[in-house]
């Protein structure tokens, strides 16, 4: 049974901020804070969805949903990119 809750929690998507790093081309280098933040990840451009590919650069932020609790990064099933709306400042909290 602990097998089954664990490969079920493996495979849960969560929404989640996703930070781009850098692009090189077709390939985006990106940073999940909410699961390994020193870790990058590597997506292909053509995972996002084609009306926010002119969005995808270095420090752009954008959600999407994976399941966090994969334990490498080939194990992540990213989906629904969408752009992250703009922080809201500290004193407006």
């Amino acid at each position: 049974m602990l097998a089954i809750v664990w490969a079920e929690k493996e495979r849960m998507k969560t929404q989640t901020l996703v930070r781009i790093r850098a692009l090189d081309g077709f390939n985006v280098e990106l940073r999940i804070p909410g699961w390994q933040p020193k870790i990058s990840v590597f997506l292909k451009i053509q995972q996002f969805p084609l009306d926010l590919r002119i969005r995808v650069c270095p420090g752009a932020y954008f959600l999407a949903k994976m399941n966090l609790g994969a334990e490498k990064a080939d194990g992540l099933e990213i989906s629904d990119l969408e752009l992250a709306p703009n922080p809201v400042p500290e004193d407006e909290l």
